[in-house]
């Protein structure tokens, strides 16, 4: 469970995630803050994977359509995904909607504090990543070898802008970023493209260090749905299509 696997001859990843967008972008149009990848909604390409978690059997089976659609279902006491589900998801188009949590008050005017979110199964962006945050359900060693069932906080590095809340007339906004010395760390500004020189940074978690089970890893963690490769990479594929088109181009005039 929570391993990445690639639909063949498909370009969406091989996890179902929850892009989670600004509060103030109702219409999830802008790049997310963050991506959230949850057990069970694993994406198992219509196969069926079990675990066992506190001596209990849990087995799931899930499918990517599109980029926008998925089905997946949780089963208790069955390894085989038999019987009757007791958590199903389905999704079939690009809804967005608001992304509650619990653990926050929404007696704000302002409204609800954690964004708007839609579940997709595309690929996780690697070059834009800063850290991913793994929590591994049910063990407090972090052991990637076992078979604990994980979740997943996949943060964007760069500028995000903030909505203002009530009664304050700036717009501030946030810059995400992750390295070995200064970990998970984040820097808070007056202003809307994080410009100049902060106003509050601080330290959200070290790196590479097992804390209760919660582990950061700077850019993304294996298994996370992240796209495959490098900027580099990339730009190294895009030179030679590049090319063809420019020679296709003269051709063409020709």
């Amino acid at each position: 469970a929570g391993r990445a696997r690639r639909l063949a001859g498909s370009a969406h990843a091989g996890v179902i995630s929850r892009a989670v967008y600004p509060e103030s972008d109702t219409t999830c149009a802008t790049t997310p803050e963050r991506w959230e990848v949850e057990m069970p909604h694993v994406f198992t390409d219509g196969e069926c994977e079990s675990f066992t978690l506190d001596g209990q059997t849990y087995s799931t089976r899930s499918t990517c359509a599109s980029a926008t659609s998925f089905s997946s279902n949780f089963y208790q006491g069955s390894s085989s995904c038999s019987g009757t589900p007791v958590e199903t998801e389905e999704v079939t188009d690009d809804t967005c909607a608001p992304s509650y949590d619990a653990s926050y008050s929404y007696s704000f005017s302002y409204g609800d504090l954690d964004g708007y979110a839609r579940w997709v199964c595309d690929d996780i962006p690697a070059a834009d990543v800063a850290a991913t945050v793994t929590f591994y359900i049910g063990s407090g060693t972090c052991d990637d070898s076992d078979a604990t069932p994980k979740n997943y906080q996949v943060w964007r590095g760069g500028c995000d802008t903030q909505p203002n809340p009530s009664g304050i007339v700036y717009q501030t906004s946030t810059k995400y970023s992750c390295d070995a010395t200064d970990g998970f760390h984040a820097e808070g500004y007056t202003n809307a493209d994080c410009s100049g020189s902060p106003f509050v940074e601080f330290t959200a978690f070290e790196v590479d260090k097992c804390n209760q089970g919660l582990k950061v890893t700077c850019g993304c963690a294996a298994g996370v749905g992240c796209s495959e490769g490098s900027l580099s990479d990339a730009a190294a594929a895009r030179g030679p299509l590049l090319a063809t088109a420019v020679l296709g181009a003269a051709a063409a005039a020709l």
